[in-house]
């Protein structure tokens, strides 16, 4: 028994409701194309330690600042913590360069580009 496709929108599917982009049907199978969702990154760029990589595809980079306080003039050590996305899994101890992307979640708008050096070396 032979199925008549029909084109809605960007695919094509019997009974003629679509799936969604990137679908085709052909012989009564789906097949699903996959697209490869590379972020764009714009503005800053800093360096960091990671120090937390227990979540799935997110890892915390700290970044160690160092501020001039004008009253008392002196000098005063701070930390600032940022959530990165983490695509090249880098570990725990991890010396990583971040950029600034869109917002990816509540918290995330940073991405990790590379590892300039790994935990222990």
């Amino acid at each position: 028994m032979e199925r008549q496709l029909s084109n809605v929108g960007n695919c094509a599917t019997p009974s003629g409701c679509c799936v969604g982009e990137g679908v085709a049907v052909t012989s009564g199978e789906i097949m699903v194309e996959k697209k490869t969702n590379k972020l764009k990154t714009r503005g800053a760029v800093m360096e960091g330690k990671v120090v937390s990589d227990r979540c799935k595809k997110t890892v915390i980079v700290q970044r160690d600042l160092v501020k001039f306080v004008p009253k008392y003039e002196r000098y005063i050590r701070t930390r600032s913590k940022v959530p990165a996305h983490n695509e090249i899994d880098a570990k725990e101890g991890d010396w990583v360069q971040i950029e600034e992307c869109r917002k990816i979640s509540k918290t995330k708008a940073w991405i990790v580009t590379k590892v300039i050096r790994k935990a222990g070396e």
